[in-house]
Protein backbone atom coordinates (compact mmCIF):
# COMPACT_ATOMS: atom_id res chain seq x y z
CA UNK A 1 0.00 0.00 0.00
CA UNK A 2 2.78 2.81 0.17
CA UNK A 3 3.78 2.52 -3.56
CA UNK A 4 -0.29 2.82 -4.07
CA UNK A 5 -0.16 6.06 -2.19
CA UNK A 6 2.99 7.34 -3.15
CA UNK A 7 1.73 6.91 -6.70
CA UNK A 8 -1.64 8.49 -6.02
CA UNK A 9 -0.02 11.35 -4.41
CA UNK A 10 2.74 11.97 -7.29
CA UNK A 11 -0.22 11.74 -9.60
CA UNK A 12 -1.83 14.78 -7.70
CA UNK A 13 0.91 17.11 -7.74
CA UNK A 14 1.04 16.15 -11.48
CA UNK A 15 0.60 19.48 -13.27
CA UNK A 16 -0.36 17.82 -16.08
CA UNK A 17 -3.39 16.07 -14.02
CA UNK A 18 -4.23 18.88 -11.95
CA UNK A 19 -4.69 21.32 -15.13
CA UNK A 20 -6.91 18.64 -16.95
CA UNK A 21 -8.93 18.01 -13.94
CA UNK A 22 -8.94 22.48 -13.32
CA UNK A 23 -10.04 21.94 -17.36
CA UNK A 24 -12.96 19.88 -17.10
CA UNK A 25 -14.07 21.47 -13.63
CA UNK A 26 -14.36 24.97 -16.35
CA UNK A 27 -15.59 23.13 -18.93
CA UNK A 28 -18.44 21.79 -16.77
CA UNK A 29 -19.62 25.27 -15.57
CA UNK A 30 -20.44 26.28 -19.17
CA UNK A 31 -18.46 29.62 -18.57
CA UNK A 32 -16.52 30.20 -21.75
CA UNK A 33 -13.16 32.21 -22.08
CA UNK A 34 -12.86 36.05 -23.16
CA UNK A 35 -11.76 36.09 -26.87
CA UNK A 36 -8.03 38.06 -25.56
CA UNK A 37 -7.65 35.09 -23.53
CA UNK A 38 -8.40 32.76 -26.46
CA UNK A 39 -6.27 34.71 -29.10
CA UNK A 40 -3.26 34.81 -26.27
CA UNK A 41 -3.08 31.17 -25.99
CA UNK A 42 -3.71 30.25 -29.39
CA UNK A 43 0.00 30.78 -31.37
CA UNK A 44 1.64 28.76 -28.96
CA UNK A 45 -1.21 26.28 -28.38
CA UNK A 46 -1.14 25.60 -32.11
CA UNK A 47 2.54 25.01 -32.46
CA UNK A 48 2.67 22.73 -29.42
CA UNK A 49 1.76 19.57 -32.06
CA UNK A 50 4.27 20.30 -34.54
CA UNK A 51 6.90 20.83 -31.23
CA UNK A 52 5.98 18.14 -28.91
CA UNK A 53 6.09 15.84 -32.08
CA UNK A 54 9.95 17.29 -33.08
CA UNK A 55 10.90 16.70 -29.15
CA UNK A 56 9.20 13.10 -29.29
CA UNK A 57 11.09 12.23 -32.40
CA UNK A 58 14.61 13.80 -30.67
CA UNK A 59 13.79 11.89 -27.66
CA UNK A 60 12.83 8.38 -29.31
CA UNK A 61 15.42 8.63 -31.68
CA UNK A 62 18.40 7.55 -29.35
CA UNK A 63 16.12 4.36 -28.59
CA UNK A 64 17.36 1.37 -28.03
CA UNK A 65 15.46 -1.54 -28.08
CA UNK A 66 18.08 -4.55 -27.14
CA UNK A 67 17.55 -5.89 -23.65
CA UNK A 68 13.50 -4.80 -23.72
CA UNK A 69 12.63 -6.23 -27.15
CA UNK A 70 10.18 -8.79 -25.26
CA UNK A 71 9.01 -6.28 -22.77
CA UNK A 72 8.25 -3.97 -25.79
CA UNK A 73 7.03 -6.72 -28.18
CA UNK A 74 4.43 -7.70 -25.88
CA UNK A 75 2.84 -4.25 -24.35
CA UNK A 76 3.02 -3.42 -28.38
CA UNK A 77 1.05 -6.62 -29.39
CA UNK A 78 -1.55 -6.41 -26.14
CA UNK A 79 -1.94 -2.70 -27.27
CA UNK A 80 -2.64 -2.95 -30.97
CA UNK A 81 -3.91 -6.25 -31.37
CA UNK A 82 -5.48 -7.54 -28.50
CA UNK A 83 -7.03 -4.14 -27.18
CA UNK A 84 -8.63 -3.59 -29.78
CA UNK A 85 -10.34 -6.71 -30.24
CA UNK A 86 -11.70 -6.77 -26.96
CA UNK A 87 -12.95 -3.15 -27.30
CA UNK A 88 -14.22 -4.12 -30.63
CA UNK A 89 -16.42 -6.72 -29.08
CA UNK A 90 -17.33 -5.15 -26.28
CA UNK A 91 -18.80 -2.06 -27.45
CA UNK A 92 -20.17 -4.54 -30.69
CA UNK A 93 -21.47 -7.69 -29.25
CA UNK A 94 -21.94 -6.79 -25.34
CA UNK A 95 -22.83 -3.01 -24.86
CA UNK A 96 -24.63 -3.02 -28.65
CA UNK A 97 -23.50 0.66 -29.70
CA UNK A 98 -23.83 1.86 -33.23
CA UNK A 99 -22.28 1.13 -36.15
CA UNK A 100 -20.62 4.66 -35.76
CA UNK A 101 -19.37 4.13 -31.63
CA UNK A 102 -18.01 1.04 -32.38
CA UNK A 103 -15.66 1.84 -35.81
CA UNK A 104 -14.75 4.90 -33.51
CA UNK A 105 -13.74 3.39 -30.03
CA UNK A 106 -12.06 0.35 -32.01
CA UNK A 107 -9.34 2.71 -34.13
CA UNK A 108 -8.97 4.47 -31.03
CA UNK A 109 -7.80 1.13 -29.45
CA UNK A 110 -5.74 0.79 -32.71
CA UNK A 111 -3.99 3.75 -31.95
CA UNK A 112 -0.19 3.70 -30.67
CA UNK A 113 0.88 3.91 -26.83
CA UNK A 114 1.20 7.84 -26.03
CA UNK A 115 4.17 9.37 -25.52
CA UNK A 116 2.34 10.65 -22.37
CA UNK A 117 3.22 7.27 -21.13
CA UNK A 118 7.23 8.21 -21.82
CA UNK A 119 6.47 10.83 -19.98
CA UNK A 120 5.61 9.31 -16.87
CA UNK A 121 7.79 6.75 -17.01
CA UNK A 122 10.97 9.46 -16.85
CA UNK A 123 9.12 11.50 -14.39
CA UNK A 124 9.33 8.20 -11.63
CA UNK A 125 12.28 6.59 -13.31
CA UNK A 126 10.09 2.89 -13.93
CA UNK A 127 10.26 1.17 -17.41
CA UNK A 128 11.85 4.39 -18.82
CA UNK A 129 13.53 2.08 -22.03
CA UNK A 130 11.03 -0.17 -22.55
CA UNK A 131 8.19 2.20 -22.56
CA UNK A 132 10.13 3.77 -25.01
CA UNK A 133 11.06 0.80 -27.25
CA UNK A 134 7.33 0.34 -27.02
CA UNK A 135 6.18 3.50 -28.41
CA UNK A 136 8.83 3.66 -31.07
CA UNK A 137 7.75 0.04 -32.33
CA UNK A 138 4.08 0.61 -31.77
CA UNK A 139 4.76 3.73 -33.79
CA UNK A 140 5.85 1.80 -36.61
CA UNK A 141 3.44 -1.20 -36.46
CA UNK A 142 0.51 0.94 -36.11
CA UNK A 143 0.65 1.76 -39.83
CA UNK A 144 -0.15 -1.92 -40.54
CA UNK A 145 -2.32 -2.30 -37.65
CA UNK A 146 -4.65 0.58 -38.53
CA UNK A 147 -4.90 -0.34 -42.05
CA UNK A 148 -5.79 -3.90 -41.45
CA UNK A 149 -8.43 -2.57 -39.02
CA UNK A 150 -9.69 0.50 -40.90
CA UNK A 151 -9.66 -2.44 -44.06
CA UNK A 152 -12.08 -4.65 -41.74
CA UNK A 153 -14.09 -1.99 -40.12
CA UNK A 154 -15.28 -1.01 -43.82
Amino acid sequence: TGVLFETASRLVKNPVIITLLLSLIWSATGLGLSDWIVRLVSLPGDSAAPVGLFAVGMSLSRVKIKGVRLVAFTAMTLKLMVLPVFVYLIFNELMHFNERAVVIATLVACMPTGIAVYGFAQQYQIGVKSTAATILLGTIVSAFTLTVALSLLN
